[in-house]
């Protein structure tokens, strides 16, 4: 067969002599090209056998990669394909590692270039399929050959052939099942290949007597346990590559080959040169020593790279994600708390670092649709976040292993690690360890202010109030309570940083609901005392900020602002928008949202934007801001409210009452049991509205507007007495400082009862502006109507949907005077009784 093969090559004008190995479709020759004066290898399939090698082969033709042998010519003749392929000398890899000691790094440089071909390949819609140690040559200078493409597919042809081609070893899941392969498949072979190289092991069986058909339903082995001292992002990416399921390995080899890079280039791993076996091995207690001597180098080689990348990167500010504490089993009460606290401090503490919100952090964890790669690039795009800490703890008895990772941008795999021991015998000590950690990872400045076993009371009673915060367990009673131990707690112990952000929140909060300005009084005699380095943080000034501003202090509250310009621009910019807001000067506040989220992408900044186009009722950009919002995070508790609200302003009550109950049992506030309680009175559904009205009351007994809403609907549901006890009551409120929204709540009041002097001496005193145009307008037609001043009610009519105001609102009953009128029975005709 060979001579008569031989003069057909002649023909073409090649030599053949002798065999030289044998590969996955046939026999491998080593041939001449005498036209160009080089060895070559001839290949030679049976089209009996393999009847469709000749249009593989053309395909492979057409890769042209350092990393793959390349196939010049492809003839047929007399029953066989010939392959013209470049004669690539040296041992394949699997010998190769028999005869060399590779260092971690060769290994890791190997593993890119057989990456590289694939990704060449796989671009051309060819896959390879029998990847393995034995299908990739290496030459002395350890640079790669991918050869024996023999048994390889096409996308347009993606079934595979027998096992028998390749080895159940290294072979993918798919493959073994006789199903169609892609790119996934070569990638799972990789990972083998890797874990081989890297680990000498299989990660699904340990011996190749243990392999049986169903050997992929067994666990398969952690590659970061198997070797601690490699990096963990090559570790995370081996364990993601030999994943059963093919869909959650990487998407394609292009994405690998980024990672792989990425190792390579960040991560300082072992480069001693390579060692020829020439010896025998030594003594098994000689190599352990040698072993221990290794990683002690090694170890001291990684923590010296990541201390040193961080030491010599210039020292901008780092917008940083904390993500809340993973317990890898079950640890004591409030230990993850703990860590996070200790971290969050920490960051407060150091200037050259802004944290950012803990519901961010909480949102970003609990999105488990989305694989954790997608979560870290939302938290870059939508958040603004440029690095991500990921702590977690496991113990074992009385000792806890404490770990850190960082993930940077643009690529988000694993920066940099620090982890460590220690026997926790109180709280205190497992914070001050975290935060030493975190010191070692970031290289941040040393912390002056630290807890010590001295503060270990104190600190507790916090983690229990922060706890109770964190799962929603605290209501209006029960947040008053929890002010007042936060508040003789940091006089007590003024060090617990973080305490005065939770303090902030539960005062803010608790002072919307029932407007008790005590809570503001409090607030800023516990800023006065507290630290002066407290006093030097951004979450300072944040506290300041909103302190004043909830006190109407504008010019404090711009003084605060100003501080913040030269150190960060983008908050400043976000501030002083919320400034303005809070002023009704909303074109100000909108440009200046805009100009904050050019410089910085922030999460909470594009849901103030959001709510800013809905009071402005402009509901199309409101409910485009927050949709983005809503798919980037779709468990965010803002987001969704507003959704609803939005949609209840476009009169969709179906679809508003679908998206409140989605929540309401999560959320139980009493705002939201407020709205739902109107958008059911706007679906007509008066008795289901009046139930959920209640319960908002119950939450807010303090509350005009709630109070307002519960007797509005007492009153529809002919309910009058009660109804007109607490309109009463709303009237009988004193109020030092009344806000317009409260004022207008109390016109309405004495026009229900009656009173319709109060009610336009009340109304008369507002002053209308932007924010309040929309309320100011609807409660003066309410107030008109009821005083039979119809000329004035059918003004203000007009004006209130002219600001936006829906016109389902006035199918209430009080507004049946008005259907007699043209202007009033053209537009909410509707809702007249005949």
């Amino acid at each position: 067969m060979i001579d008569g093969l031989a003069e057909f090559l002649a023909t073409k004008g090649y030599t053949i002599s002798e065999p030289i190995g044998k590969g996955g479709m046939g026999e491998v020759y080593l041939g001449h090209d005498p036209r160009l004066n080089r060895p070559i290898a001839i290949k030679i399939c049976s089209l009996s056998d393999h009847p469709n090698s000749h249009l593989e082969a053309q395909n492979l033709a057409a890769l042209n990669h350092p990393n793959i042998v390349q196939v010049y010519d492809v003839l047929v003749h007399s029953g066989h394909t010939l392959i013209i392929m470049e004669l690539v000398e040296g041992p394949t890899l699997k010998q190769h590692l028999k005869t060399t000691v590779l260092t971690e790094k060769q290994k890791l440089n190997i593993v890119t270039q057989i990456c590289q071909a694939l990704a060449h390949a796989h671009q051309r819609g060819v896959f390879h399929c029998d990847l393995k140690s034995s299908n990739v040559i290496v030459n002395q200078d350890n640079d790669v050959k991918l050869v024996d493409f023999g048994i390889s597919i096409s996308e347009h042809n993606p079934q595979p052939r027998s096992i028998n081609y390749g080895s159940v070893l290294t072979a993918s899941p798919e493959h073994l099942n006789g199903q169609a392969l892609d790119q996934h498949s070569d990638l799972f072979c990789l990972g083998l290949l890797a874990f081989d190289m890297f680990y000498q092991r299989h990660p699904f069986v340990s011996k190749q007597s243990s392999l049986v058909d169903n050997m992929f339903k067994h666990p398969k082995l952690d590659a970061q346990s198997l070797l601690p001292l490699l990096p963990e992002a090559l570790a995370q990416l081996l364990n993601q590559l030999v994943e059963v399921d093919k869909n959650q390995r990487p998407e394609n080899s292009e994405d690998v080959l980024t990672r792989l890079r990425f190792i390579e280039q960040h991560y300082d791993m072992a480069t001693d040169d390579t060692l020829a076996i020439t010896k025998v091995l030594p003594a098994a207690n000689q190599s352990k020593s040698m072993f221990k001597l290794f990683a002690a180098v090694l170890s001291l080689m990684l923590v010296s790279a990541t201390l040193g990348y961080w030491l010599i990167t210039p020292k901008e500010k780092e917008t940083v994600l904390l993500l809340p504490s993973t317990a890898l089993n079950t640890v004591k009460t409030n230990f993850t708390l703990t860590i996070d606290d200790a971290l969050s401090q920490y960051f407060i503490q150091n200037d050259q670092f802004k944290l950012l919100p803990e519901t961010d952090a909480r949102l970003i964890d609990q999105m488990t649709a989305k694989s954790h790669s997608e979560q870290l690039a939302i938290a870059g795009k939508e958040l603004g976040a440029s690095v991500i800490i990921r702590p977690t703890i496991r113990c074992e008895k009385i000792f806890c292993q404490v770990k850190l990772q960082s993930y940077r941008a643009p690529s988000w795999y694993v920066h940099n690690e620090k982890s460590g021991r220690l026997n926790v015998e109180n709280y205190t000590h497992l914070y001050t360890f975290s935060q030493t950690l975190l010191e070692q990872i970031t290289g941040g400045h040393d912390i002056s202010t630290q807890l010590n076993d001295g503060d270990e009371q104190n600190y507790q009673q916090y983690l229990s109030i922060k706890q109770a915060f964190l799962n929603g367990d605290l209501n209006n009673t029960s947040d008053k309570n929890s002010l007042d131990q936060l508040y003789t707690l940091l006089k007590q112990n003024n060090k617990i940083y973080s305490a005065y952000s939770l303090y902030r929140e539960l005062a803010l909060n608790t002072y919307h609901i029932d407007k008790n300005p005590e809570h503001l009084t409090q607030m800023e005699a516990l800023l006065a005392s507290s630290p002066s380095q407290y006093k030097q943080s951004e979450s300072y000034h944040l506290d300041l900020f909103s302190l004043y501003q909830a006190q109407q202090e504008w010019e404090k509250a711009r003084n605060v602002i100003e501080l913040l310009k030269p150190k960060n621009p983008s908050h400043y910019y976000s501030l002083l928008g919320r400034w303005h807001y809070a002023q009704n000067q909303f074109k100000e506040t909108k440009q200046y949202y805009l100009k904050s989220l050019e410089l910085t992408p922030n999460l909470a900044l594009r849901k103030s934007l959001a709510y800013l186009y809905y009071i402005e009722s402009d509901f199309e950009q409101a409910l485009n801001e927050t949709l983005r919002i809503v798919n980037a995070l779709p468990d965010d508790l803002f987001a969704n409210q507003l959704l609803a609200d939005i949609y209840m302003g476009q009169g969709e009550y179906k679809k508003s009452i679908q998206h409140y109950l989605s929540f309401i049992d999560s959320s139980q506030t009493p705002i939201d049991y407020s709205n739902l309680s109107l958008a059911l009175w706007l679906d007509q559904q008066p008795e289901k509205a009046l139930y959920y009205a209640q319960k908002a009351l119950e939450l807010a007994t303090e509350n005009t507007g709630i109070i307002l809403n519960y007797a509005d609907l007492l009153n529809v549901n002919a309910k009058t007495q009660q109804a007109h006890d607490y309109y009463q009551q709303i009237i009988n409120k004193v109020l030092a400082k009344p806000s317009a929204q409260e004022l207008l709540e109390k016109a309405q009041a004495y026009s229900q009862v009656g009173d319709h002097m109060n009610a336009l001496k009340t109304l008369s005193s507002v002053v209308v502006n932007n924010e309040n145009k929309q309320f100011y307008f609807y409660t003066a037609t309410l107030v008109n109507t009821q005083a039979k001043q119809f000329e004035s009610a059918l003004v203000s009519f007009e004006e209130s949907l002219q600001a936006g105001y829906p016109i389902e609102w006035f199918q209430f009953p009080w507004y049946q005077p008005l259907c007699k009128f043209t202007i009033f029975s053209n537009k909410a005709g509707s809702f007249c009784l005949q």
